[in-house]
């Protein structure tokens, strides 16, 4: 429909999809379910065959469009699946990282400066070897 404008997030590797509308109506539709996705509200399938509807800041859905990663109580994992899908890393996990991270870092940083905004803000750590990226809880790091 003319007008209508919506950001759908669908990665091979993430387990949920996202639509998200911005304006007008969108009719979100997975097997026999079908919701009416209005602005302002998110519709996320999950692997399970799930919909559900909720009520999302917008401007963080589509943060991409204005070249910043925008994290909303988000988990280390998501932040650095979404690094590995912006810089050509591969993450390992040293220990449990439970923590969240709520933070706007512009996409125009470098991977260390990202990954220091990080380390600066929560309790893990990094170590950096070639295209890996290791994610440590703080207590744990070890200095190389």
């Amino acid at each position: 429909v003319i007008g209508t404008h919506f950001n759908i997030r669908s990665y091979p590797t993430a387990s949920t999809t996202k639509t998200t509308v911005l304006e007008g109506v969108v009719r979100f539709r997975a097997g026999a379910d079908s919701v009416a996705i209005l602005p302002g509200q998110q519709a996320s399938l999950r692997q399970n065959g799930k919909i559900t509807l909720d009520s999302v800041n917008t401007q963080a859905a589509t943060a991409w469009r204005e070249n910043l990663f925008w994290f909303q109580d988000e988990s280390f994992e998501s932040i650095l699946d979404e690094l590995a899908r912006w810089y050509p890393i591969h993450v390992k996990y040293a220990g449990k990282i439970p923590e969240k991270f709520t933070g706007i870092l512009p996409r125009s940083r470098s991977l260390i400066d990202v990954l220091k905004s990080l380390e600066f803000a929560g309790s893990v750590n990094f170590r950096i070897n070639g295209n890996e990226v290791e994610v440590m809880p703080r207590a744990t790091a070890k200095e190389p």
